[in-house]
């Protein structure tokens, strides 16, 4: 308890000083890059502690899904994968201290403990679980180990036949469009679900790691994909779709993701869009928004 109430104080003060940086700077990406730095140093701190008291060998600590990408928006889930080899009656005791841990701490946490071959077939029965593991990270325990399950994710992908995969991600995304199509997601649009939102840039990523073994936006242009200029203003949406996400979960201290009339009022401000003579600041900022 000592150490989540610790651990609570100086997540809370990094956290605050990494919004103010946000105000300044308006890099969403920037901001969601050392939150998953700050979340990675807790969960270390938290896990080196918990092992003195239900000691776990050969295990690998592996974030998965956005927390694997260093894509963790304020209050964003921190999806974890609790990997180990031998099962081990501290094992169970580990993870609810670990989970119950962050929880005080402030986080949301979704951990999964499985063995290697529980993951692999976990991940043939699931699409959305091999996806969540294909972007991945080592966070502590055996690096070995983690660089067994990154093969063996790959060997699987390979087997799952690649283009299958990729229509089924595309397929999710017309469903997505499908139904968030009409005036509620026009006036109070979904950041991350909805039309022209995160999930459509997560898809483009998703595919590249299916097809092509890519996981970054960049090594798209060198196979001749996108040109640079399109990846360039990817990437710039990209980041501003970051930034209103922050800003959304940080005034509302949830993780939803849709963009009420009321903050888009105050993003607006606190993205500098003022009023001139033709139009208000934030009418300008959700035209920005939709184009």
């Amino acid at each position: 308890m000592a150490l989540s109430l610790m651990l609570k104080k100086k997540y809370k003060q990094k956290r605050d000083t990494l919004f103010n940086e946000l105000i300044s700077s308006n890099d969403g990406f920037k901001f969601n890059n050392h939150h998953t730095k700050l979340v990675d140093s807790i969960v270390r701190e938290i896990v080196e502690s918990i092992n003195q008291k239900y000691h776990v060998e050969d295990f690998s600590l592996i974030a998965v899904g956005g927390y694997g990408r260093e894509d963790l928006s304020p209050k964003s889930d921190v999806d974890l994968l609790f990997l180990y080899k031998k099962s081990n009656k501290n094992i169970k005791n580990l993870i609810t201290e670990l989970n119950n841990n962050l929880w005080d701490v402030g986080l949301e946490v979704g951990i999964s403990f499985l063995t290697l071959k529980q993951a692999i077939i976990d991940s043939k029965k699931d699409i959305k679980t091999v996806t969540k593991f294909a972007e991945s990270r080592h966070l502590i325990g055996d690096e070995d180990y983690y660089g067994e399950f990154v093969r063996s994710i790959k060997i699987l992908i390979g087997r799952m036949n690649p283009l299958k995969l990729s229509e089924k991600k595309l397929l999710e995304l017309v469903e997505r469009h499908d139904y968030y199509l009409g005036i509620k997601s026009n006036l109070e649009p979904q950041i991350k679900e909805g039309i022209g939102g995160l999930r459509d840039i997560h898809t483009i990523i998703w595919v590249s790691i299916f097809m092509f073994n890519i996981l970054k936006l960049e090594d798209l242009i060198q196979i001749n994909i996108f040109t640079s200029k399109e990846i360039k203003e990817l990437r710039s949406a990209w980041k501003f779709l970051l930034t209103v996400r922050a800003f959304i979960h940080l005034f509302n201290d949830s993780k939803g993701d849709s963009l009420s009339i009321e903050n888009q009022l105050k993003i607006s401000k606190k993205l500098s869009y003022r009023n001139n003579q033709k139009e208000k600041g934030v009418e300008r900022f959700m035209k920005h928004l939709f184009v």
